[in-house]
């Protein structure tokens, strides 16, 4: 039996554009420098419901192009990265490309957007430098004492990590997409996944 999840469309779009309007408003609230963290987690909570609703949908342009506003928000309110002018400004565009975007699932137009690139491109290009704890230059910098020669550093270090992850049942009806749980873990190495499927 599937189920034609055409028909609960309307409600995501809805939902997204009420979500975007409570970001908007938010953003419109914050000063640089300044973040007041339950501000944040409301901007953080919308974009991610925004998310996990178009990756559940297959909606995966809005899917992605939300992903790079959360990890920049992710960043600023975990305190990894000092809010500026500029990440405001950003995402305040993105919200108008997002809303674009629903507009043209609404017109059975395609979801992609030359916007949505272009923005994609200069959240990346914030995300690629170092937190704002670094110097401006963006270069991660790394203390070596001075008793120690080149040969005696060890330049290579190699971590390994056993996640065991087990989402509960009622994960999708949540709105949530585990697939962006891998894609970001991927980003920090090589990655392994093993499936475990005694409890289907």
């Amino acid at each position: 039996m599937s189920i034609d999840l055409s028909q609960f469309y309307e409600v995501f779009i809805d939902e997204s554009f009420e979500g975007l309007e409570t970001m908007e408003s938010e953003l419109l609230n914050l000063e640089p420098g300044e973040v007041e963290s339950e501000i944040i987690n409301n901007i953080f909570r919308a974009a991610h419901s925004i998310k996990g609703g178009s990756g559940t949908f297959g909606f995966n342009a809005i899917a992605e192009f939300t992903h790079e506003i959360e990890t920049l928000l992710d960043q600023i309110r975990n305190g990894e990265r000092e809010l500026a002018a500029n990440h405001i400004d950003l995402m305040l565009k993105s919200i108008d490309c997002l809303r674009d975007m629903l507009r043209a699932i609404q017109n059975d137009e395609p979801q992609e957007s030359e916007d949505a690139v272009q923005l994609t491109q200069q959240f990346r290009a914030i995300l690629a430098n170092e937190t704002s704890s670094e110097s401006g230059t963006g270069v991660a910098t790394s203390a070596v004492k001075s008793d120690e020669t080149p040969a005696s550093v060890n330049t290579k270090v190699t971590n390994i990590f056993d996640i065991h992850f087990a989402p509960e049942p009622h994960l999708f009806k949540t709105g949530n997409e585990p697939l962006f749980i891998f894609e970001d873990l991927a980003e920090f190495g090589e990655l392994d996944v093993v499936a475990n499927v005694d409890g289907i």
